[in-house]
């Protein structure tokens, strides 16, 4: 069944048809694709206070992803907008490639350099537009092919997007999104760690259990710190498992992250103790990277961004740095090893 708020066009600019403005004003937030004189565009209601804090410079990411399942083939996109770098606001949009407006507006998007983003207010109220470049053409158009493949495989008495919708938003999460917070992770269940390849369950749980002395625990996370994939979280005290983290969303990928989890177990328990070593963001190259950015630093002031908001994006850029030189040439053994083994 077609979505009610996906019927419409848009007769002025800025401006929703009555029967979607009657829609939007029913849920607290949305996001969704809507077509219009200046091609697909997203139209995302939510909270006074979080659109003014979208104002500026503020850095957004789009992630686009198929999700494929026994009733219908799920197009889920996800839009996260960095505000506040260490607790930024994400939404999501899903996709039903069976109703041809909804299969239209995100197709006509791989077609589009550029993506308007109109923001609306509890009222329904027009107040900010931003412009993002679209770089994700090439995945959208993928994206649409696999999912007609898919759409075309299933029985028409079968289908049923609700449902499928429905258990992503179940199984992923960030089903009615609001500005994100933190949640505990949970560890994984039985009957899910039974749907896990043999390799992972008679190979290297095991190998982990053995080097560490107990079985790590695996957990799924809503959110993980710089939008990374998989965590490794060592014990807080003696004799405690390690805790193998994913992000909700990545199931498609949990195999290799946990994989590449254990990967790191494996090559810290093959050196002597006194060599485990962590890399560390001190002081001294905090202040070698501030002054070797300060022109850069000063330039987004020019450009209208505050000082916090620079002190802000300054923590996650560097740190994300650190980590990625630090980490660079340990993942690339781990893959090495992964692949050989």
């Amino acid at each position: 069944m077609a979505d009610p708020e996906r019927r419409f066009g848009q007769p002025e600019p800025n401006q929703l048809p009555p029967d979607l403005a009657e829609y939007l004003k029913s849920r607290p937030v949305a996001c969704l694709f809507i077509s219009t004189d200046q091609g697909t565009v997203m139209a995302i209601k939510i909270a006074r206070q979080d659109i003014e804090s979208a104002r500026g410079i503020v850095p957004f990411g789009i992630r686009h992803e198929l999700l494929s399942y026994p009733q219908a083939p799920v197009i889920r996109v996800i839009t996260t907008i960095y505000d506040k770098p260490s607790n930024p606001l994400a939404l999501e949009t899903f996709i039903n490639v069976e109703d041809p407006q909804q299969r239209a507006d995100y197709q006509a998007l791989s077609e589009q350099d550029t993506l308007l983003m109109l923001f609306y207010d509890e009222t329904v109220t027009h107040r900010l537009t931003k412009e993002i470049k679209n770089v994700d053409a090439d995945v959208i158009r993928q994206i649409v092919s696999k999912a007609d493949e898919l759409y075309a495989a299933i029985p028409k008495e079968a289908f049923n997007f609700d449902a499928a919708k429905a258990d992503v938003m179940a199984r992923v999460g960030l089903s009615d999104y609001v500005p994100k917070q933190d949640r505990e992770p949970q560890p994984f269940r039985d009957r899910d760690l039974r749907r896990l390849r043999p390799e992972i369950t008679q190979q290297m749980l095991p190998l982990a259990e053995k080097l560490t002395g107990v079985r790590p625990v695996i957990k799924r996370a809503n959110t993980l710190p710089n939008d990374t994939h998989g965590l490794l979280k060592p014990p807080e005290t003696p004799n405690k498992p390690w805790e193998l983290i994913y992000l909700r969303g990545q199931e498609r990928f949990l195999e290799h992250i946990i994989a590449s989890q254990i990967g790191k177990i494996v090559r810290l328990y093959h050196v002597p103790p006194e060599e485990r070593l962590q890399p560390a963001v001190t002081a001294e190259t905090r202040e070698r990277a501030i002054t070797q950015l300060l022109p850069e630093l000063a330039g987004l002031i020019d450009l209208g961004l505050t000082e916090e908001t620079i002190a802000e994006l300054f923590n996650v850029q560097y740190e994300n740095l650190c980590s990625q030189l630090a980490s660079y040439p340990s993942d690339l053994r781990i893959e090495q090893w992964i692949y050989n083994n």
